[in-house]
């Protein structure tokens, strides 16, 4: 939705609801319509047809009060049904909500419904817009709101009902908002006024905000409404965003023909390809021991988790995104950037909902001598509204905690640059710690833990699987054929994919290329260039592309330039610019600068043209030639890093430049040209680069020995010939750092490449993290000699390895990969997990699946075969709105788990009581369904319930998950609110309980000492000094606690601890502390000094800001860490008008 627009009503989203009166509505998205209470009265069930519509369609009430304040309701169409046909569904915007705060009245104000007054002759219905005066300083009583209409007012009807009857329940607007909800004509003014419950009352209702933000899965976009006075920056952010929407919405396509614009473009929308991230493994992740879930909501997601982008990206407000050349981490920052700009995220980001995009390219703002202030983004990165920007507008976005900040390309920033960089990024986190920031990188780029202290989430962008290639070469030979005109030769295009698509598979060579978007773009381009003939290697495939792009698609076109460059002349003016700007740090080079470089490189080429030539002859190769483009007016940059580095490389190699290529083998800028100067190099010369980096790393410590060893070997790719001596010395340095110790080494062995499985060992006397961690270097490698290296841990005895190869199902083929490996793998204690239609299908080949995970929408039809002949006993169905009930599952005999997550659709639950199951999991369940069922499941022992939906948090009464009374477990996880705890003891049996990272005053777990036989505990503390320790109830039972708290300022002691678990005998502590800036922050743990079993996660902002005492006197073993980085407590921000939550200014 671009800002500041003027959003309602808008005609498709009025609404007819046919209750137990007819009345009328509002669409609030294509499934949710907004209502008044007393039209749909006690019926669960009503009737809603809306203007343009697809007819009635029965919708359940998923909310509704009616009292003395508030008079409205919530209507749900069913999870696949929309109110609205597609091409109407698509055009929806986010509403926005208005809250009146002056007495000022306001002229102009409408509803529109289908009152009784127009009703035609055969009792149609049909519209009426009431227009008038919004009058905020009447009924202030009965906080209603009054709009009057100056027109002549109907008459009562001839039964002497209102003529506004059927009005009820549109909704009423202000300047574009909503601000209350018509509920009645009131006496004594003779049908010339309409009254509407207020928005203020709404919001000030949790059931309401809840079920909006489940069922919208964002923010409600709030406002607060002073009257009629302009806002001087709305119209200025409407231009913004559709400037931003505009120029980021297209891709270049690698391969496509770059003579025609609207060829070489491709909509972002068809073009976007949303990938698997991972959480990047640091040594501290894998040492750390913080695997409980209370630890991980301090920490972020948990080690090894591949997740889609929009899963990835859920609720995360800075990050910090890894990602190798070419491997989408720009497409993705201009996707977030689109996306915010139109106001139209997907499931899961629902927390940038409001937000405006700033894309900040540091390739860009590296080049200038300081680094913008907020002030000067716009000017910075070129945008033509900088010009008319309202003076102190980016500070007030950022300052309301707006701004999504996008800084693209820290490896772009040079070594000796980059510790300014952090400054003023971190300048800016500082000043406004309520935006979102994404900053994206080379995985070597920057240290791990770069940005910990700043409280960032590091991502990597994982290789592409095969269902990803396929879906990319679908979509690339689409564009494609939009290019064409004659039928033959779309029907070739075809042909293309059919045949590339199949040869993907059967030649591992092709397939180690296809590993991100840019190479899969390549392959494409040059499987039809050259009639499915194509490169084996990847410098091979880099000449074939530049050889393309430079010369033979203008002479197959009969293109006639103007100067006659040929392509050896084109590619070595090329490399001597890619050199020069790799030499100066430069990613993107100022116009004028780049026009003396090339008028240098003229003077040696008289042949072609003059020094005085070199505008005409960049303007050729910027128009021409595809491998350089002018990103604005001044400004020129290669179309790829990766070009850049080839030609460089080159340029390099015939410089004779080889001592100076490996001096800088160090810096992450360079690590690409190393490995293609190595390519590039004759075999005498490679040898001596190659030595010369045995000798640097030799020379370093670590864990700069140990890259610069690494990156040798990854040259090894590249190096067709090389002496038999100096390959040995490679291998043998490499060889030194096998096996892997851990999950961050197998990632720092990957990047050696092929090289590296060569090197892998066979199980055989490896400890089981060695083993793991030699899985996981095959798994992110691929291929068909990956494939034999995991084939030899087939049967390995640890259970995390056997969890490794089964996690690597979705790098192979699922057929070849089910057959080959997971059927020789015991599987006890190993969740295999199924995301495709290949991989399900490819299950009966594996045999008995103990435990099975589906992710995604499979109907029940083909679930209901496959776990047949699985016959698991533990059942994990996820992010499913097919399912609508659980019969299918009662042909399982030996199910005894099930974990229900995400499952939409999912309305009758009437099968559970007969599976007779041992443990439930009810996870982000929409809260409509009858859960009733649940109290009869009398075998049931463990349940869960857990709520990780964005937005507000969930409140539930203990009553409305009926677990029966036996369970001895229990789990109450994420984002929940429980203000009943007292009826905890409904499950009197109980040994384990888990309670939501929602913080519990002290006093409130007095309820827990009416459960004898709790054990166990696991919960967040709002305090570990609350205000009278006497008013704490001992839980002697319990031996075993984890807990969590937030702290500001002074700790104190650890005494509350001993007063609540007088018995305890295992204690996990994990404390979030914001410092005091007045005084240093002090912690006494001698309290804990009686407990056997004692580890203290500390998580700080920085070192030496903690006075830590009495932690001398805790039992020998104790573990007590310090983890710098900041989790922002709940409760230490200001507060703040109540409508901010809602995204509002």
């Amino acid at each position: 939705m671009p800002y500041g627009r003027t959003v309602g009503p808008e005609r498709h989203r009025i609404a007819a609801v046919l209750g137990a009166q007819q009345g009328s509505g509002y669409l609030l998205t294509s499934r949710l319509v907004l209502t008044a209470a007393h039209v749909v009265k006690n019926r669960a069930l009503v009737n809603v047809a809306a203007l343009g519509g697809v007819g009635e369609v029965k919708c359940r009430v998923v909310w509704a009060r009616h009292d003395r304040e508030c008079d409205a309701a919530l209507l749900l169409a069913p999870r696949k049904q929309s109110l609205l046909p597609p091409e109407l569904d698509e055009q929806l915007d986010p509403v926005r909500w208005g809250v009146p705060s002056g007495l000022e009245p306001m002229e102009s104000c409408q509803a529109i419904g289908f009152p009784q007054v127009q009703r035609d002759d055969e009792d149609g219905l049909d519209t009426e817009q009431i227009v008038g005066t919004f009058k905020p300083g009447s009924r202030m009583v009965r906080a209603r709101y009054v709009l009057d209409s100056p027109h002549t007012p109907p008459l009562r009807q001839a039964d002497g009902a209102s003529p506004w009857a059927g009005m009820s329940g549109a909704a009423l607007f202000a300047d574009g908002m909503i601000i209350g909800v018509v509920v009645t004509d009131p006496l004594n003014w003779q049908h010339g006024r309409v009254e509407a419950i207020r928005s203020r009352v709404l919001f000030a209702d949790p059931e309401f905000v809840q079920q909006l933000v489940e069922h919208t899965q964002y923010q409600p976009i709030v406002d607060e409404l002073s009257g009629p006075q302009h806002n001087p920056h709305a119209e200025f952010e409407r231009r913004y965003a559709a400037f931003v929407a505009e120029a980021y919405s297209e891709l270049k396509i690698f391969g496509l023909d770059f003579t025609r614009r609207e060829h070489a473009e491709w909509p972002l929308d068809a073009a976007y390809l949303s990938l698997e991230l991972a959480p990047h493994h640091s040594r501290e992740q894998e040492r750390d021991g913080l695997g409980s879930p209370s630890a991980r909501s301090l920490r972020g997601p948990a080690v090894g988790e591949r997740q889609r982008v929009e899963a990835a990206f859920a609720r995360q407000t800075r990050i910090l995104l890894r990602g190798t050349a070419g491997s989408g981490k720009t497409t993705l920052a201009q996707w977030l950037a689109v996306t915010a700009a139109r106001q139209d995220f997907p499931p899961g980001l629902g927390h940038l909902q409001g937000c405006l995009p700033f894309v900040l390219p540091l390739r860009t703002l590296a080049r200038r001598d300081s680094l913008p202030a907020p002030q000067d983004f716009l000017a910075a990165v070129g945008n033509p509204l900088h010009a008319v920007q309202p003076e102190g507008w980016a500070d007030e976005v950022l300052k309301s905690g707006r701004g999504l900040l996008l800084i693209d390309g820290m490896d772009e920033v040079q070594e000796s640059d980059r510790q300014r960089t952090l400054d003023w990024l971190k300048k800016l986190i500082t000043l406004y710690r309520d935006c979102i920031f994404v900053v994206t990188t080379r995985p070597s780029a920057v240290a791990d833990g770069w940005l910990g202290p700043e409280r960032f989430t590091e991502l990597n962008l994982l290789r592409m699987n095969r269902q990803d290639v396929n879906a990319f070469l679908r979509r690339w030979h689409q564009a494609a054929a939009e290019t064409v005109q004659r039928p033959a030769e779309r029907a070739q295009l075809e042909q293309y994919e059919r045949e590339l698509a199949d040869a993907l598979p059967r030649k591992n060579d092709l397939a180690q290329l296809a590993t991100n978007p840019l190479m899969c773009a390549m392959i494409c381009a040059l499987n039809r260039d050259r009639n499915s003939y194509l490169p084996q290697n990847r410098l091979e495939l880099y000449d074939a592309a530049l050889s393309m792009l430079l010369v033979r698609r203008d002479a197959q076109r009969q293109v006639t330039a103007q100067l006659e460059i040929n392509e050896s002349a084109q590619l070595w003016l090329l490399q001597q610019l890619a050199y020069w700007m790799i030499r100066n740090g430069h990613a993107e080079a100022d116009r004028v600068h780049v026009l003396r470089v090339v008028a240098d490189a003229l003077r040696s080429m008289p042949q072609v043209a003059g020094p005085e030539q070199a505008d005409a002859v960049l303007e050729q190769l910027l128009l021409r030639s595809g491998v350089l483009r002018a990103p604005a007016p001044d400004t020129v940059e290669f179309v790829h890093r990766t070009f850049q580095d080839y030609l460089g490389a080159k340029a390099a190699v015939e410089g004779q430049d080889l001592n100076l290529v490996a001096a800088h083998a160090h810096e992450p800028q360079w690590e690409d040209v190393v490995r293609m100067a190595v390519g590039h190099a004759r075999a005498d010369e490679r040898a001596v680069l190659l030595r010369r980096l045995l000798d640097l790393g030799d020379a370093a410590t670590s864990p700069q020995r140990e890259r610069l060893h690494l990156l040798a070997a990854a040259c090894l790719e590249h190096a067709t010939a090389l002496a038999p001596e100096v390959r040995a010395e490679v291998e043998r340095r490499a060889a030194a750092l096998v096996p892997p110790g851990d999950l961050a080494d197998a990632e720092l062995l990957a990047q050696a490449g092929a090289v590296a499985l060569g090197l892998l060992p066979p199980p055989g006397g490896l400890t089981p993290e060695q083993a793991r961690a030699v899985v996981h270097t095959a798994r992110l490698l691929g291929g068909e000699h990956a494939f034999q290296v995991l084939s030899a841990f087939r049967e390995h005895p640890d259970q995390q390895v056997r969890q490794e190869l089964a996690d690597a199902w979705d790098g192979f083929d699922a057929r070849t990969y089910a057959e080959g490996i997971l059927a020789h793998t015991p599987l006890t204690g190993v969740r295999l997990a199924v995301s495709s239609t290949e991989q399900l299908s490819a299950v009966p080949l594996i045999g008995a699946v103990p435990a099975l995970r589906c992710v995604g929408d499979f109907p029940a039809g083909k679930l209901s075969p496959v776990l047949r002949e699985a016959r698991p006993d533990d059942v994990t169905l996820e992010t499913n709105d097919l399912l609508r009930d659980l019969a299918f599952l009662t042909d399982i005999p030996k199910l005894s788990v099930l974990r229900l997550s995400d499952c939409g659709g999912l309305v009758d639950y009437s099968a559970l009581p007969g599976l007779c199951l041992d443990a439930l999991t009810l996870r982000d369940a929409p809260s409509g369904p009858d859960l009733s069922p649940l109290k009869d499941m009398h075998t049931l022992r463990s349940a869960t319930f857990r709520w990780d939906r964005d937005g507000e948090a969930r409140r539930i009464s203990l009553p409305d998950i009926p677990f029966p009374a036996g369970i001895q477990t229990l789990k109450l996880h994420g984002n929940l609110l429980i203000h009943d705890l007292h009826r905890i003891d409904r499950w009197p049996h109980l040994t384990s309980l888990t309670l939501p990272i929602t913080p519990v005053p002290a006093e409130e777990l007095t309820a827990l000492g009416r459960l004898p036989s709790l054990e166990r505990v696991e919960l967040t503390l709002e305090s570990l000094c609350p205000p009278d320790l006497t008013q704490v109830t001992r839980l002697d039972a319990v031996t075993s606690a984890q807990l969590s708290t937030f702290m500001t300022g002074d700790l104190g002691n650890t005494e509350l601890l001993r007063r609540l678990f007088p018995s305890l005998c295992a204690l996990r502590l994990h404390i979030g502390i914001t410092p005091s800036p007045r005084k240093p922050t002090t912690l006494d743990l001698s309290a804990l000094a009686g407990i056997p079993d004692v580890s203290v996660a500390l998580i700080l902002p920085s070192a030496g800001e903690l006075r830590l005492t009495g932690d001398e006197h805790l039992p020998k073993g104790s573990v007590v860490r310090h983890m710098w980085e900041t989790p922002t407590p709940s409760t230490s921000k200001p507060p703040s008008p109540w409508w901010r939550r809602f995204g509002g200014r």
